[in-house]
């Protein structure tokens, strides 16, 4: 049996079945003058998805994207996938009011160019331009992948600048079987083995992170920018000390590939016996009488980077391993746990422990 945190945390990844993949074919491609970075990946089962942005803008405020998306094994030709793309567009325009979607196949057989624009009616009152979106893109057949890439813009005049540009760049996009030495030669952009290089350069994706701040539960903490962040608030639960107790779990998070997972949980009405030591090892044997198949790893203190003071227990349950914090400020005691893989968990390691030391106590 889990945790309260964590099987509710379990419950909603089940809906997702996100797991890791490689694209089996190379992608070579070119972009313009300017430095490129990757502001966001992510895989599922069914395809990756790399957004490139220049590398002075960011995910969240950008003013040019370019997008590359890889569908593993799909049974569809250029042309099936075209129409499938034309009629999400038709019938995302049908239900959206005040939102125009419009698509247009440029170009056929071999190229397979189309535009695509997205479009809020401007005669609508506090309409934002920038929330425009024009896409020029092509969808390519490789030996087992199909793709989708496109270059996008919120600018109409930026479009309208540079579209035969980006339509020639576009063009000269290959997908062939190429090695890694082969693939890195000259300054082309490749993609291989679920990898964005810049010629020898494999380029890094540094996450972003974003505040979180929780003034009900009277907390912040920061997480990476696109990581899945659900706010829910379930009371009246007993403690781990196994007295009545509010408990309430404001928040629960996760990376998109499910690779880690995690959220936070607090209870109120502290006893003036229960300090941190208590708890901490209150919940241990709680934790572990519900779950025999858990196995103790270690404990420690705790600082995080605001000087809130803490202590944490490490956990393996099955094939995974938790890192789970514990922090109290007046009658408030708070939780904070992380989870991953345990084969995953020196990759994860510097993460998960940024996550824990950037929580803060603000009541």
């Amino acid at each position: 049996m889990l945790s309260k945190l964590k099987s509710l945390i379990f419950f909603l990844l089940c809906f997702l079945h996100i797991s890791s993949i490689h694209s089996k074919d190379t992608l070579l491609f070119s972009l313009d003058d300017k430095k490129w970075k990757i502001g966001y990946q992510a895989s599922t089962k069914d395809f990756t998805i790399f957004e490139l942005i220049p590398k002075d803008e960011s995910i969240n405020d950008w003013d040019e994207l370019y997008t590359i998306q890889s569908f593993d094994e799909l049974n569809a030709t250029e042309q099936e996938f075209v129409n499938s793309l034309e009629k999400v567009s038709t019938e995302s325009s049908t239900l959206s009011s005040g939102k125009k979607n419009i698509f247009k196949l440029i170009e056929g057989d071999p190229s397979y160019i189309v535009e695509n624009f997205f479009v809020i009616d401007s005669s609508k009152e506090n309409v934002k331009p920038e929330l425009n979106e024009y896409n020029i893109g092509r969808i390519i057949k490789g030996k087992d992948v199909l793709y989708y890439v496109r270059y996008t813009t919120h600018s109409k005049e930026l479009f309208d600048q540079n579209k035969e540009k980006w339509i020639q760049r576009l063009k000269n996009i290959s997908s062939i079987a190429l090695t890694s030495e082969e693939t890195q030669k000259g300054k082309e952009f490749s993609l291989l083995n679920g990898q964005i290089y810049e010629g020898s350069n494999k380029l890094e994706y540094l996450q972003e992170m974003t505040p979180i701040n929780d003034e009900k539960g009277g907390f912040s903490m920061t997480l990476p920018s696109d990581w899945m962040i659900n706010k829910v608030e379930i009371p009246k639960e007993k403690s781990a000390t196994g007295k009545e107790s509010i408990e309430t779990i404001p928040i629960i998070f996760f990376k998109n590939d499910q690779s880690i997972y995690g959220g936070i949980a607090y209870f109120n009405n502290k006893a003036p016996n229960q300090d941190l030591d208590y708890v901490q090892d209150a919940f241990s044997e709680a934790y572990k009488k519900e779950s025999p198949q858990v196995k103790f790893v270690s404990k420690n203190d705790v600082i995080t980077k605001a000087d809130d003071k803490g202590k944490f227990l490490i956990f393996e349950d099955g094939d995974e391993l938790g890192v789970i914090s514990f922090f109290q400020k007046n009658e408030k005691t708070y939780r904070v746990e992380t989870w991953t893989k345990k084969d995953k968990y020196e990759n994860a390691k510097s993460l998960l422990e940024e996550i824990q030391k950037s929580f803060h106590i603000t009541d």
